[in-house]
């Protein structure tokens, strides 16, 4: 006959078990991501958009650290060359999640308008422009942008910002 004792171990140990498949659960789905890149680099954080035209190409992570260093490498094709200069256009909603601290070459001009920032570059149809933007990302969760080379088609730039 069990007793009250063995009861209790018994429900004891079934308790620690599904603890301890919790644990190995969480620790591996922590290890799959970071191997994945959700804490940094990655094979599936890094990514890459363009446009059909090949005038713009961004690359860029798609999980990136609150207050963490970032960077968004802009291509801008031959086609974006317009004369001695190309125009590399940062949606707002973007620029709104950002705190830009570095921009490689430095632009010619910037102007602002209510739907983001065009940056001119001095550049030539044989040596287009490849633009550095290192920034700290201010917010926290989904961050969704665009990014377009002049009046050229809007390339969509998605990641996601965690502690």
């Amino acid at each position: 006959m069990s007793s009250v004792r063995d009861l209790e171990s018994e429900a004891f140990q079934q308790k620690e078990w599904r603890f301890q498949t919790v644990s190995r659960v969480v620790v591996g789905a922590i290890l799959v991501a970071a191997a994945g890149g959700f804490f940094g680099t990655g094979p599936l954080s890094g990514t890459e958009a363009g446009d059909d035209a090949g005038t713009i190409t961004v690359r860029y992570e798609r999980f990136v650290r609150h207050q963490g260093q970032a960077e968004l490498t802009v291509s801008l094709g031959a086609g974006a060359v317009d004369g001695s200069s190309a125009t590399l256009f940062l949606s707002r909603s973007l620029l709104d999640e950002m705190d830009i601290q570095n921009i490689d070459p430095q632009p010619a001009s910037a102007r602002s308008t209510e739907d983001g920032v065009f940056y001119t570059f001095e550049a030539d149809v044989n040596s287009p422009p490849v633009v550095s933007v290192t920034y700290r990302p201010d917010g926290l969760g989904p961050v969704r942008g665009t990014a377009r080379a002049g009046s050229g088609e809007p390339v969509t730039i998605r990641q996601f910002a965690h502690p």
